[in-house]
């Protein structure tokens, strides 16, 4: 049961409210009667022997954390057998409790601005010795500071130790629609489970709509709804980043938080892509038409079959992949690549930055923006299960949605 107002614990701390309540525990606000400032106070349920002492342990590490982004562990003990940790008090609004006032989602350019800064918190947590695994990343759990820093709180399921340890602080938790598959069941979790959260985190504060289920993605009972399908105001480079993090199969995501903020901060805002516009927006002079078999830039896929034969071209950084030549975003991750900007093309003028493609491209050669699919025209391939496009022959990915090509 929860504690009641006015509880006193350790003769210093006054429970205030009762700010969440679960099975697992309870988290208050409370006032340190001491320093006289308000502090946040999570209260355990597990009471084991070995629970105890692995919450005493962890807590010590929690406690040595610095991070602009993550709230301070001010201190842990037991009362009437019950585990307690003091942390510093962030005020205000969650992101989700603020989407749901503002009954839309945040801007692409503000909900990166902050995924951003999360990323850097979860790097640091993975960095500690021994790791620490968050293990409850969500919108729920990050709260806007007035400096518009944004804090990850609430600590109550972290995980501290190697890969395959399973202990933890509180317990095991899970979140539908931000937990990965294997907080679902005794796998162990890695820096990656985290990662699959920051996507569904981005998903969410992008779509104001909670992601899917990830055990439903697993077994096929739920299809992905790609969030630019939600909200079209997403950029087709956002859209593939969030998808990449979201694959069910640990080992298709992005392995840590660093990998996936490298791509993130590989897209250009909307301030660069203005800069790198022409004066003029007249399209350039097309040259000669390029070969009919010249690849699109592929989407990042669910799944990672065997890749197709390519001939020697750009090597991705990120995934360390060989793509096709004059492709400029690896087809195997949808990271940019490092090559000089390609010929144009008589195909479809892109509406961002005015120059002309080669026929059958949907993301733009030269700034990666999405090309309406009525612009690019399509030569005779296959048509995917998915979503219904015909895509150019060869192309093993949907050019639209990118599902693998049956």
């Amino acid at each position: 049961m929860p504690l009641p107002e006015d509880t006193i614990l350790e003769n210093r701390y006054r429970i205030d409210s009762l700010l969440a309540y679960g099975g697992m525990g309870a988290v208050y606000r409370a006032y340190d009667t001491n320093l006289q400032v308000a502090v946040a106070i999570k209260e355990n349920y597990f009471t084991t022997p070995q629970a105890v002492e692995q919450f005493k342990k962890e807590a010590l590490i929690l406690a040595r954390l610095r991070h602009p982004s993550l709230p301070h562990v001010l201190q842990h003990f037991t009362n009437e057998g019950q585990q307690y940790l003091v942390m510093e008090f962030i005020p205000g609004l969650n992101l989700w409790e603020q989407i749901k006032t503002q009954h839309s989602p945040f801007s692409e350019e503000q909900a990166l601005r902050w995924i951003l800064q999360i990323c850097g918190a979860v790097e640091y947590l993975h960095s500690q010795d021994p790791p620490i695994l968050h293990r409850d990343i969500k919108p729920q759990n990050i709260k806007l500071m007035p400096d518009g820093q944004v804090v990850l709180v609430d600590f109550g399921v972290a995980k501290i130790g190697a890969e395959d340890a399973r202990t933890a602080t509180g317990a095991r938790g899970v979140t539908p629609g931000f937990s990965p598959p294997e907080q679902y069941s005794a796998s162990s979790s890695s820096p990656a489970s985290d990662v699959y959260a920051l996507g569904a985190t981005l998903y969410a504060l992008l779509t104001a709509t909670r992601p899917p289920d990830s055990v439903s993605l697993a077994i096929g009972e739920t299809e992905y709804l790609p969030p630019d399908k939600i909200n079209p105001k997403i950029r087709g480079e956002v859209a593939a980043a969030i998808r990449w993090a979201m694959q069910p199969r640990r080992t298709d995501r992005p392995q840590t938080a660093a990998a996936w903020r490298t791509q993130l901060e590989a897209i250009p805002t909307s301030a660069e892509k203005a800069d790198a516009q022409p004066a003029s927006t007249a399209p350039p002079a097309p040259p000669a038409a390029q070969p009919a078999s010249t690849p699109a830039p592929a989407i990042q896929p669910q799944s990672r079959p065997a890749p197709a034969p390519s001939s020697e071209g750009p090597i991705c950084n990120q995934c360390g992949k060989t793509n096709r030549p004059e492709v400029r975003f690896c087809e195997y991750c949808g990271s940019a690549l490092h090559t000089s900007p390609p010929t144009s093309g008589t195909g479809p003028v892109c509406t961002e930055c005015g120059k002309s493609n080669r026929s059958g491209v949907l993301f733009c050669e030269h700034c990666g923006s999405r090309i309406a699919p009525e612009q690019a025209s399509q030569t005779e391939g296959s048509i995917c299960q998915a979503c219904g496009l015909q895509n150019r022959a060869g192309i093993r990915f949907c050019e639209e949605c990118g599902q693998p090509i049956v």
